[in-house]
Parts: structure tokens; C-alpha cells; sequence
């Protein structure tokens, strides 16, 4: 991270006693949970409420004379999603010129989103549905942040915790985040920052925000930085010279489709070839456009709304490779085709699948759809399900779909005949089956045959 201010020491004693500005209340400092440049968190007691508080260092109050400011303006306005922990109040001690704030405490369970690149034991498997996931969680909150005129200016790994399983995110370092063309305290992390902030053309902003939210997710889906390729394979020493020409002077995307100087190489790149081979075509180009014109044009960067749409349709179409594991997003461009596996080279038999639209929904037991798949004008949201996919009881062969609304759909079997799915009722899935769920009509495709699909005892 590379901050314009400095740090220094300055560590609270356990049982040390602060204020709560606006609050008027008093807490108690507990445990120190982590440190870092700009100061240490702690896990602290409020009135019998378990709260974290971060606390600055010395020198970072000294140098960065808007932190507070920003501070108690981030408290005035409140988070622009549930997911930013966002400052509750201003902590300040009574004798001491340094401050700090109160915010929700992570929950044991979330691992920092940096564990997916650490090594093993440490490293966070996360899927493939997960990381589509957190990356749609990101994008939606981002695109919450922007909306108010604000900007995070330091997007990168260390922003996030996530939920191991499911993929969802907490967003931390509120207090990077500052009015749209106001200069905070950062500038950025290396690898994270646009090319012009590389090169000091340009502060953080909305549109550096979303250069560094496409290597985040680049990183995220392919474990690895869109612009190092065999350029910066052969450059053995790293000098602030090199990484100047690499990140910001002439910074080239690795599968540039006009520009193979910094093409991957065998033997290095292998997995990350594959992994861009298994990718939909939606979301190739949208990493092609952000790397490529979006190097140079801040205009030309993907928004949060494209990403929220491409990786909710690449949550929904992911089949495991039965002979490596090798998670492979089905397309919907593609439906027809028998794909094989870019890492081993087996047949990837096509999953029990419903087309809605341009989404193509890998019916597997838990699997949900949402509002956007079955009313084109809904925005694209993983929240308030309307449907889900049971397994039968006693079968664990046989799937249905339950309608968690409260209106019936009406349906028909590939023989044509009609059905009705009444709310709370489950219709086994079969071939053929088609349902018009009221604004869009889903056909289930596959390989398996059946009996009549409402078949009231499945699951």
C-alpha cells in the first residue's frame, strides 16, 4: 500500500477507557485483533456491545491533517451498503492528539480474501461459484459507493473479508474512502493502481477505482495479475524502474488479442491459460476491454453494473470436469456443444441446465434463481429467491424446482401438456419440461427421461 503519510507506535493498554464523540459513551480497549500502516484495530467493549476499534498511529493524525474530517463525515453519512464496515462513532482518549473509530467486528468465520494467493496451508480454496460471487458483492457495493459521489481510492485484496463458503464479502478500510476529486490519505497499493496513478497523472478516483476492481477480479478468477506475461517473467530483479514500465509507462494484458509481446508462457502459465480458455465469452471480453483500451481510456473501463451481470451468469453455469475437478463455466452461446476440459482434456458431460434468457442455470440441489432470471427488467440481484432446486427425499436422482413466490406458474412437459406449479409446490425437473414463470419462460435441457414432471412427491 503506498500511503502519503508515515506511521509510528502508539499502542492502547488493555482496560484503557475511550470516548464515543457522538455517542457521549465510554468503552473499553480488549485484545489488539491486527495492525497495519495506519494504525492498530482492537476488540472493544461498548455498553456490553463487542465492537472493533481502530485506532490511529501518531504520526498518520500528525501528517494526514482531512483524516478526521473524513472520519466524522463517513459517521454523519452512513455506509452506502451493508457491507462497508463503516464507522459507528469517533473514539478519542482524553489527554492524547490521536483519534480513531468504532465498527463492526468481523466474524470468525471470514477469511481475508488475500488467503485465496497465500500458500498452503494457509491458501483459502475458494470455487468458482464463491469467488463469481464475491466479486458480484463487490461490484454492487461499489457501484452503491460511487453512486454518492465517493470513491474507496485503495481497492485491493486486503479491502475484503469473505465468507469461505457461500463467496459473500465484508469491505473494510472505510476510512480510505473520500469525495470524488478530493486527495485522501493513499494513493493506492502496487499492481492495484491505474497506469495514471502509476504515473502520477492522476489521483484516485471512481474510474481508478474500477481499473483496480478488474485486477482484483482477474486475480480472483485466475490467480494471477492481468499484466504479467512473459514480460515480466524475464525481467529477473524487480526495480522501482521496472515495475514503473511494467504497471504504469507500458502496461500490456497478458491475452491482449492484438499483442502477443506479453503472451503467456508454457510451462509458467499453463493454469491460467486454461482457466481463460474455460471462461464464457461475455466475460473474456469484459477483462480483454478493461486491459486493453481501459489501460490508457478511463472512459473505456467496464462499469459495476456489466461485472454484477457477468458474474451472476458465471455463478450459475459452473460444472466440475469428472476427471480433474476442473471447474468449467457452461455458455450459454455454446449450449449445444459437448465441452471438454482446457486442463485435462476429458468430455465435461453438461449438467441438468434451464435456458432463461441469456442465462444458462446449472440445476444442481440448492441452486436458487432470483428475480433477474425470470423478469428481464429486474436489476441483477442474488437476493429474494423465487425459486430453488430441492433433491428428492428418499432419490437423491430426482431434482424439482419449489416456487418460493406467491404467484402460480404455468407449465408444460415435452409432450405438451399443461401443468400448473401452485406457490410452495415443487415440479420435477425432466427434459423438456418448459415453465413461464409470468415475464420469462424457462426450458429445462438435458440428458434424463421421467415421468409426469409434477410429480408431488418429489422433493
Amino acid at each position: 500500500m503506498l500511503r502519503l503519510f508515515g506511521s509510528g507506535s502508539g499502542d492502547l493498554p488493555v482496560g484503557q477507557e475511550f470516548r464515543l464523540r457522538g455517542a457521549g459513551t465510554s468503552g473499553i480497549v480488549g485484545r489488539k485483533l491486527g495492525a497495519g500502516g495506519q494504525g492498530a484495530v482492537y476488540l472493544v467493549d461498548v455498553g456490553g456491545r463487542q465492537l472493533a476499534l481502530k485506532w490511529y498511529h501518531p504520526h498518520v493524525v500528525q501528517l494526514d491533517t482531512t483524516l478526521r474530517e473524513r472520519i466524522e463525515r463517513l459517521v454523519q453519512e452512513g455506509p452506502p451498503d451493508k457491507r462497508f464496515l463503516f464507522p459507528f462513532d469517533l473514539a478519542t482518549i482524553q489527554g492524547r492528539a490521536e483519534f480513531g473509530y468504532v465498527m463492526p467486528v468481523v466474524s470468525e468465520d471470514r477469511r481475508p480474501f488475500s488467503d485465496i494467493l497465500a500458500a498452503p496451508p494457509k491458501r483459502l480454496d475458494l470455487t468458482l461459484e464463491a469467488r463469481a460471487t464475491a466479486c458480484h458483492e463487490i461490484a454492487e457495493s461499489f457501484q452503491q459507493l460511487h453512486i454518492r459521489g465517493l470513491c474507496y481510492q485503495d481497492l485491493n485484496f486486503g479491502s475484503f473479508f469473505v465468507d469461505p463458503i457461500r463467496g459473500g464479502v465484508l469491505i473494510c478500510d472505510a476510512d480510505n474512502i473520500t469525495v470524488e476529486g478530493l486527495l485522501g490519505g493513499v494513493l493506492g497499493t502496487p499492481k492495484f493502481m491505474a497506469p495514471e496513478v502509476v504515473r502520477r497523472e492522476a489521483i484516485p478516483s471512481s474510474g481508478t477505482d474500477l481499473y483496480s476492481m478488474a485486477v482484483l477480479f482477474f486475480y480472483a478468477l485466475f490467480q494471477w495479475h492481468p499484466l504479467e506475461g512473459r514480460r515480466e517473467a524475464a525481467l529477473g530483479e524487480r526495480t522501482p524502474e521496472t515495475q514503473l514500465q511494467l504497471y504504469g509507462r507500458d502496461p500490456l494484458f497478458i491475452f491482449d488479442p492484438q499483442n502477443d509481446a506479453n503472451g503467456p508462457l508454457a510451462g509458467r502459465h499453463d493454469w491460467v491459460v486454461a482457466r481463460w480458455k474455460a471462461m464464457p465469452a461475455f466475460l473474456r471480453d469484459l477483462f480483454v476491454r478493461s486491459f486493453t483500451a481501459g489501460l490508457s481510456a478511463p472512459d473505456a473501463r467496464v462499469l459495476e453494473t456489466e461485472w454484477r451481470s457477468a458474474m451472476a451468469r458465471l455463478r450459475d453455469a459452473v460444472t466440475p470436469c469428472p476427471a480433474c475437478r476442473f471447474e468449467i463455466p457452461l455458455d450459454v452461446a455454446a449450449a449445444a456443444a459437448t465441452p471438454h476440459c482446457p486442463l485435462c482434456g476429458g468430455s465435461v458431460p453438461r449438467p441438468v441446465r434451464m435456458t432463461l434468457g441469456r442465462y444458462l442455470v446449472a440445476m444442481r440441489p440448492d441452486r436458487q434463481l432470483y428475480a433477474h432470471h425470470v423478469e428481464p427488467a429486474a436489476p441483477v440481484a442474488l437476493r429474494d429467491s423465487v425459486a430453488t432446486v430441492d433433491r428428492h427425499p428418499t432419490d437423491e436422482t430426482i431434482i424439482g424446482l419449489r416456487n418460493l413466490t406467491q404467484a402460480s406458474w404455468q407449465g408444460r412437459t415435452s409432450e405438451g401438456k399443461p401443468i400448473t406449479i401452485v406457490p410452495g409446490r415443487t415440479v420435477r425437473i425432466l427434459d423438456g419440461l418448459g415453465i413461464d414463470f409470468g415475464r420469462a419462460a424457462g426450458r429445462r435441457e438435458g440428458v434424463v427421461a421421467g415421468a409426469d414432471p409434477l410429480d408431488r412427491s418429489a422433493a
